[in-house]
């Protein structure tokens, strides 16, 4: 968007308030700076060179782009678009984002493609690094320590993983720069659960991070460098679909086309992909007589539109005893990098998720998104709760039949 196409997106919103109790920052604050519509008062001011301050900049920067005052708005106000062009505005204007965290945004998609990690992984984890770095590291670096696994795995994926069944079709599988570290787990499972219902499975080495962290930084054109190699990495190959265990990653390559990129095949959740498979109800899942606490992250609700997915398919498990989190339409506060950049907003946020997973009382909470899994994670071991955190896929493969 241009900044005429802004102003003209921001002059649909007619103030009306609809948004304001599914604002996650405005449910922290009550102040009208922190929610959509105020957000697009500051935007038309910014544009209109009315005000620019760095309170002005300080509320725009604090959304947490999830996108669920799109879903209530009457005036269908693409909000989402509207908040990537103003950083991207911003940022065109002398905003610039820090070195650090430009540095950190480069490490952080970058070097799960590289031959070292695994090397490096381990040595920042056995030789004491990981304790210096979460002691004497500034507050971003303590933080993001206490978001890390406690053993962090890389692993060489195979291009092809061949279908155990008779071949119902060919999908291609995301698997995302941190995802290809901290979703290890879920990515491998779902691999399994698509290859037991006769899919084989295409992982394109050349695929790189999705840009949505850029994107949302301000960055359009890393952004777009990002889809543009995903485009050719998986085209060619022959795929149905494209599927991805994060929903910020598959969110954000849905709406590739907004920006003019094409892949050859729809991206679509694994869990979505799954829900509408006809041989998942013919699976003889073993019973599992557990309390499962479900959490439906923003891009799974807001963007992607497939919230019921997950709960559809833990439904198949006989014995589950499934419950939703309350205010499961709420961010949880992880964001992308958010939770490392607004750790009061993001820790805030996840306090409501945490008590109602304590009044829940279940033995595992299950997400789909890796910041949510992440975020939840910390806060779940910083209460001393004893709950696991896993993906939909994971559960649904421990319960397949040997």
């Amino acid at each position: 968007m241009n900044p005429e196409q802004m102003l003209a997106e921001a002059d649909r919103c007619v103030k009306c308030g609809y948004c304001l109790p599914h604002c996650p920052t405005y449910s922290l604050s009550a102040d009208e700076g922190e929610s959509p519509r105020g957000r697009i008062a500051l935007i038309q001011g910014l544009i209109q060179g009315v005000v620019d301050s760095q309170r002005l900049h300080q509320h725009l920067d604090s959304c947490l782009a999830c996108r669920a005052c799109e879903s209530t708005c009457p005036s269908e106000v693409r909000y989402g678009r509207l908040i990537t062009a103003v950083r991207s505005l911003q940022q065109s204007r002398g905003k610039k984002t820090g070195a650090l965290h430009r540095l950190g945004l480069n490490l952080l998609t970058r070097a799960p493609y590289t031959q070292a990690l695994p090397g490096l992984a381990g040595g920042y984890q056995k030789l004491g690094v990981s304790a210096l770095a979460g002691r004497f590291g500034g507050d971003a670096v303590r933080r993001l320590h206490t978001l890390l696994p406690d053993e962090i795995q890389a692993t060489k994926w195979n291009q092809v993983y061949p279908a155990t069944t008779t071949t119902a079709g060919r999908v291609g599988l995301f698997t995302g720069c941190i995802g290809r570290i901290t979703d290890r787990a879920a990515l491998l499972a779902g691999i399994r659960l698509l290859n037991h219902l006769g899919y084989e499975v295409i992982v394109p080495p050349a695929q790189r991070c999705c840009g949505a962290m850029h994107l949302h930084s301000g960055d359009q054109a890393e952004a777009d460098d990002q889809a543009r190699i995903n485009q050719e990495a998986f085209m060619g190959q022959g795929l149905e679909v494209i599927l991805g265990v994060a929903t910020g990653c598959s969110a954000r390559m849905a709406e590739y086309s907004q920006d003019g990129h094409q892949l050859p095949a729809p991206m679509m959740d694994i869990s979505s992909f799954l829900s509408n498979c006809p041989g998942f109800s013919k699976l003889q899942l073993q019973p599992l007589d557990t309390r499962v606490a479900l959490h439906t992250p923003c891009s799974m609700n807001n963007i992607l539109k497939a919230g019921s997915a997950p709960k559809m398919l833990l439904q198949q498990i006989p014995e589950i005893d499934l419950q939703e989190l309350p205010d499961n339409g709420l961010c949880c506060g992880a964001a992308g990098l958010y939770l490392l950049s607004h750790p009061d907003n993001a820790d805030g946020l996840r306090a409501d998720k945490i008590a109602g997973l304590q009044q829940i009382q279940a033995e595992i909470l299950v997400t789909s998104n890796t910041g949510c899994a992440l975020h939840m994670t910390a806060g779940i071991r910083a209460t001393g709760l004893d709950v696991e955190v896993l993906h939909p896929v994971e559960l649904l493969s421990r319960q397949l039949p040997e």
